[in-house]
Order: C-alpha cells, then sequence, then structure tokens
C-alpha cells in the first residue's frame, strides 16, 4: 500500500475510455452515483462499494506506443522501447493529463484491476498503464462483452486475480513485430528513394499487413488489365402465356459463334412454342448466422455504403452507449448465457420490432442458427438488454441491421419454390424459370436487408401451346474479374489469413490515405503500382503473404499460451534482417527503380492515346512554359506527337472513365473553395460544343 490513513484508495480500475469510465463506475457505485471529479480536464469517478473506495480513471486508448532507441533516421532498427504517446506524437499532448491523474491516483492505491476491452489491445494498453504509470506489474481483470450494468457487475464480481497473461504476451509480440517490419522497410525504401532522387525528402511507408494487401490489389488490376474481352450471343424468347408474357433463354446460355446463333434465331421465325416439361423444386432457405466484426462491415457496406472502417466507429460507438455487444469479435455464436428472452423483451420496448420480437418470446423454445466461426473472449455480435434512446441516422441504420440480424437468427427456414419451364420452339429449346416464397419465416425478421428474386410464372401445362411474339439475339462479352470494394477486400483478407478482425478495416484505410489506392470500387494508383513492382522485381519477401500468414499463426499460438514472445521476435529479427541485408545490397537498383516509378506516378495516366493507339496519356508539364498539358509517352520516343490543352488552376486527378460523348479521358480537377468538377479532355467534345450553343 502506497499511502497512509484513511485517505487511500482501496482500488483503483482502469477504464480503456471515458464513456467506458462512466458505465463502471455507475454500474458499481451501490447508489448508481459515483462522485464525479475533474483534474486537468479529465473526469474520473469515485465511489463506495462494500464499504471499500472505488476509483475508475479513464485511458483514452493506448497511453504507450513503441520508438526506436535514437534518433537517427537509418535502418535496421530494433532497439526499441514503450514511451508516452505524447513524446512520440506531438498531436498526442492531450495524453499528458490522462498519465498525469493515473499516476497521481495509483500512489494512493493499494488494488488494482485492468477494466480496459476484453481483447488483446485491452490487455496490452491495460499492462502497459499499469507497470509503467502506477509501477505494478500485475491486476485483477475484469472481463466483459458489453457495458451494461448487470454485465459489469458481474465482470467485477468474477474478476479474475491477474491479468490474461496469453493476451498481454500476443499484443506485446504483435506491436513489436509491426513496428519491426514498419519502421525498417519504411526507412528501407524511404532512404533508397531520396538517395536516388532530388524529389524533396518523400517518405514511402510499407508494412508486414500492407505490403501483402497492396500485391493482392496490384495483382487484381493487373488481371483486369489484361483481360481480352470474348463476344458470345445469348437468345432471348418473348413467349404469351394468355396475355402473360414471360421470358424464355435459350437452353445453352452462351454460343461463340455468331452464324449458329443467327441459325438459331432464324429457326424460330414463325414458329409457336410448346411446353416440353415443367420442373418443381422446393428449398428451405436457412436463417443467417451471427454477425462476425466481418459479417457487420460487409452487411453495412451492402445495405448502407458504409466503408468498412465507418462500420466499426459506428458499431463502437453503439457499444460505448451499451447498446450493442463489443463488435471487434471473429465469432458467430451466440450461446444461452447472454439471456436471449431478457434481450428480446427489451427490443420489445422498441415500436419497430414489438411484433416479431413478440412473436419469438411466444415459443417455448429459443435456439439462433450459429455459424462456424469462434473468438476465443467474445461471442457474435448482438443489441444489449438497454435499447438506446437517442441515436444519429448512422447509428440508427446500423443498430436496425443488428436488431434485425439477432431476431432473424432465431427465425425457422424460409420455403421457397424454383420452376423450370422447357419450352420447345420448333427444333430448338428455350428455359423459362420463376421463383417464389412460399413461407417467408425468417425473411420477415430480415426483410429490408433480404433481395429476393421473385417471378411467379402463370399456370402452365405441359403439351400446351404458347405464342412466341418474338426472338432476340444479344451480343454481350465476357467480363473481366470485379475489382475489389473496401467491404469485399475485408472478406478477402479474412480467408486468406491476414490481418486480425480490428487492423484490416485501418490497414485499407492507410493504404487510402498513402495515395496508393483509391475509389470505392479500388483501383491501385500509379504510385501503388510503382512500390509492388519494385519490391516484387527486388525484394519479394516484402510482398509474401505465407510470411505474414505465418507470424498471424505463431501469434495464435502465443495467445494459446504454447509459443514464447520471444522465440517469435527473435525469428521476426533473424527474417528481417536477412530481407534488408538483401534490400541494401539492392538499395541503388531499387533506388533508380522507385525514382522512375514515382516520377510516373506524378504524371497522371489517362488511357490510350486515340492517334497512335500505342502511346498512353499522360498529364505533362513543359519547363519552358510551366503550363501543363496531356501529351502522348510516343513523343519521348519520337513516335507521337499528339497532345491536348488542360486547364492549368486546380488540382487534377485522373478517374478512369471515359465521356460519354466522345469516348476520350474525363479527369477530376479540385480548385480551392469551389466543388470538384469533371472534365473532358477533348476540346472537341460534342458535350462542350452542345453545352456552347446552348
Amino acid at each position: 500500500m502506497r499511502g497512509g490513513g484513511s485517505k487511500a484508495l482501496t482500488t483503483l480500475i482502469i477504464a480503456e475510455k471515458p464513456t467506458s469510465a462512466k458505465r463502471i463506475a455507475e454500474a458499481l457505485a451501490e447508489d448508481g452515483r459515483p462522485e464525479k471529479r475533474v483534474k486537468r480536464g479529465v473526469a474520473y469517478y469515485v465511489f463506495f462499494r462494500d464499504g471499500e473506495k472505488h476509483c475508475v480513471v479513464p485511458s483514452v486508448g493506448h497511453l504507450y506506443g513503441l520508438a526506436p532507441a535514437h534518433s537517427r533516421w537509418d535502418y535496421p532498427v530494433f532497439d526499441i522501447a514503450w514511451k508516452e504517446r505524447c513524446e512520440i506524437d506531438p498531436k498526442a499532448k492531450y495524453v499528458r493529463a490522462y498519465l498525469a491523474n493515473i499516476k497521481e491516483l495509483a500512489q494512493e492505491a493499494d488494488r488494482y484491476i485492468n477494466a480496459s476491452d476484453y481483447d488483446i489491445e485491452g490487455a496490452t494498453l491495460g499492462y502497459n498503464i499499469l507497470r509503467f504509470a502506477c509501477g505494478v506489474e500485475d491486476a485483477g481483470r475484469m472481463r466483459y462483452s458489453t457495458l451494461v450494468r448487470d454485465d459489469l457487475i458481474r465482470a467485477y464480481e468474477n474478476a479474475s486475480p491477474t491479468l490474461d497473461w496469453d493476451q498481454i504476451n500476443a499484443g506485446i509480440a504483435r506491436h513489436y513485430l509491426d513496428f519491426y517490419w514498419g519502421v525498417n522497410l519504411t526507412r528501407a525504401l524511404t532512404l533508397a528513394l531520396n538517395k536516388a532522387a532530388r524529389l524533396g525528402f518523400k517518405i514511402l511507408s510499407t508494412g508486414r499487413v500492407q505490403a501483402p494487401t497492396l500485391a493482392i490489389l496490384a495483382e487484381r488490376e493487373k488481371e483486369i488489365e489484361s483481360f481480352k474481352p470474348t463476344p458470345f450471343w445469348q437468345i432471348r424468347a418473348e413467349i404469351d402465356c394468355e396475355g402473360h408474357l414471360i421470358e424464355g433463354w435459350f437452353e445453352r446460355d452462351r454460343l461463340w459463334e455468331r452464324e449458329e446463333a443467327e441459325r438459331v434465331v432464324k429457326g424460330c421465325e414463325g414458329r409457336s412454342a410448346v411446353v416440353a416439361s415443367i420442373t418443381r423444386r422446393r428449398y428451405r432457405p436457412a436463417p443467417p448466422t451471427p454477425l462476425s466484426l466481418t459479417d457487420l462491415q460487409v452487411e453495412a457496406y451492402r445495405a448502407f455504403g458504409f466503408t468498412p472502417d465507418r462500420a466499426l466507429n459506428i458499431a463502437q460507438s453503439l457499444y460505448e452507449m451499451a447498446a450493442i455487444s463489443y463488435p471487434r469479435t471473429a465469432s458467430q455464436k451466440l450461446p444461452p448465457q447472454i439471456g436471449y428472452r431478457a434481450i428480446l423483451s427489451s427490443v420489445a420496448s422498441l415500436r419497430d420490432y414489438r411484433g416479431l420480437a413478440e412473436e419469438l418470446l411466444g415459443r417455448k423454445k429459443l435456439k439462433p442458427k450459429e455459424g462456424r466461426k469462434k473468438d476465443p473472449a467474445h461471442v457474435a455480435i448482438y443489441p444489449t438488454t438497454e435499447p438506446p434512446k437517442k441515436l444519429t441516422s448512422e447509428q440508427s441504420r446500423l443498430y436496425d441491421l443488428i436488431v434485425r440480424r439477432f431476431m432473424a437468427t432465431f427465425g425457422r427456414p424460409a420455403v421457397r419454390e424454383s420452376m423450370k419451364v422447357a419450352v420447345r420452339v420448333g427444333d430448338f429449346s428455350f428455359i423459362v424459370t420463376g421463383r417464389r416464397t412460399i413461407e417467408e419465416n425468417w425473411y420477415r425478421f430480415y426483410k429490408p436487408y433480404v433481395k429476393l428474386e421473385e417471378t411467379p410464372l402463370p399456370d402452365l401445362k405441359e403439351g400446351q401451346e404458347l405464342t412466341v411474339r418474338r426472338v432476340e439475339l444479344i451480343e454481350k462479352q465476357t467480363q473481366p474479374p470485379k475489382r475489389y470494394t473496401p467491404a469485399s477486400l475485408v472478406r478477402e483478407l479474412e480467408s486468406r489469413g491476414i490481418g486480425t478482425k480490428a487492423t484490416r478495416a485501418e490497414i485499407i484505410r492507410t493504404l487510402f490515405n498513402r495515395g496508393y489506392i483509391k475509389g470505392r470500387s479500388i483501383r491501385i494508383t500509379e504510385l501503388g503500382r510503382g512500390v509492388v513492382n519494385t519490391l516484387r522485381l527486388y525484394c519479394p519477401r516484402i510482398l509474401s503473404e505465407e510470411l505474414t500468414r505465418e507470424f498471424e499463426r505463431k501469434m495464435d499460438l502465443i495467445m494459446q499460451g504454447k509459443l514464447n514472445v520471444d522465440r517469435v521476435l527473435d525469428d521476426c529479427k533473424a527474417v528481417l534482417k536477412d530481407i534488408l541485408a538483401e534490400f541494401r545490397s539492392k538499395e541503388e537498383g531499387i533506388g533508380e527503380y522507385l525514382a522512375r516509378e514515382v516520377k510516373k506516378a506524378e504524371r497522371p495516366m489517362l488511357g490510350p492515346c486515340p492517334r497512335c493507339g500505342d502511346g498512353v496519356l499522360l498529364v505533362v508539364y513543359s519547363r519552358r512554359t510551366r503550363r501543363r498539358f496531356v501529351g502522348c509517352t510516343g513523343y519521348f520516343k519520337k513516335k507521337c506527337s499528339f497532345t491536348l490543352p488542360l486547364p492549368q488552376r486546380g488540382k487534377l486527378d485522373s478517374l478512369g472513365d471515359k465521356c460519354k460523348g466522345c469516348g476520350y479521358p474525363i479527369v477530376m480537377i479540385q480548385e480551392r473553395g469551389r466543388r470538384p468538377w469533371r472534365y473532358c479532355i477533348n476540346p472537341d467534345c460534342p458535350t462542350k460544343n452542345a453545352r456552347r450553343k446552348g
């Protein structure tokens, strides 16, 4: 015990955020009204429980971060240490007040509890505060999945007498690994570039997870660019069934020869249709599984267009107001211990869900449809027994999705019917398909977010003759692979075992912020492509998915208590030293290659040259006039002199889109104080001429 006499605080409870501190204090105070004290502009809470004094003090996320022990900008860097964030980041000066309060209150405490979020990051940030700010090496640990009063009381009463050492070890290992990779590879790239080119001091960053993620996007871009579309033909018949028009498609979905397709169309001319066979099939689509974080991010993007990091931020805000359970979970499990009926009873108090919730409460047995995925710390995301009173528009939409998904998991399988009708038109067979819902069941609970194809067919009989209104030939082309969206990329990273549930959205956001990728339908920028091309040519191990997956597996083993932290860090250093030695030996070549790629990236590529067809249109800056214009890369090879003028003001960005009026590239121009505007680079574009005449 540090302090003396009656002034000693019995228990100091460390919360992860100010909102969490307030909720914990209100839950644990016997009268529900803890005393709020403010020091250095930061609130903390004091109350009595069982005759003992308690203090709940907030952190504000991580108060400590890793930093190199010396200031020399070089690599390799392995001599690193934990430092207060305000010493590392000038923007984190506010951290000083939080740390000062904790250090001061720790002097009077003789018992400590880490009540930060129950995950690897919460365990790590709590441990760092305890050992560096409080001067203790162990403490109690509260474990909870919601900030609901009863859950917090239960977590306090059942607090572990020691910290979660496996979580702490895994968290420390992850911080060290990510820092080792990030600082060393960023310095290596940056120094190579700046030694080779005079671009000012330009920083190029990468990391253990960033590099493989960027390589995935570069590979997809390569697939799209190298894709050569192949034409094919489909044949559609419009058939009249006693006044109901139905659609039939030639039995072979794709015909690769136009002549064959035309023969089919000609062979159907003037013919009636006869129903040859009818096949009905009933099937029972199962209810959806509970929401993991990735599931939530994918659904929120599909339903509302929320990016993965936006969805996580909104979910975090709902968690902090005790409306939902902890969102950073990989689980698709909802065990009975969460209290299905108590949650549904609370949901039933909200008018929008009353009827559906009461329907479920009327059942004798409640059992959700669970998925396969588990999480060692948390169950799937679910609404709590404390419905929110006031929500923003975005919070309201995400909360609605979570509530309806929760209820839908208890729904019975839906019943659907598909109908396949084979119709003969002359010597050719066409297929008419229909689908209808017979019993909605779980669809009713999740209806706004279920997109159903309802194509009921009229009553048909085998041998029935129908009138063919027309048969048409439709020309199409095979399509390249789709670009990733932020949500589909999160799902792809999860399937490949890259990153964690909590970090994938952040990695994607970082790639956007670095200028390596752009757009909701993600395109890799010339800068991003240049970094990948350089690393693939000179140091491909940096891009290795298997390498980052291997370290993820090792951190999972640390989490399970099966692997030693020091051993994993030693393995990491050995691999990284080898990679950096290879990099250093090729530094000159890497720098020169990077410099060319960066300079190319600073001249936006707009598309193929319309005159020569071989060159690419770039934004070029004249050294003589200091004006920008569009020029063909063939100019540098003395093969093409095609140029076009450009507006001289504003930031210019290539969109990758073509003008609908003339087919020339469209660029986006952003001037200060004005909205961005789209500009066709063709001065003779008919849309411009039409505007001039108007």
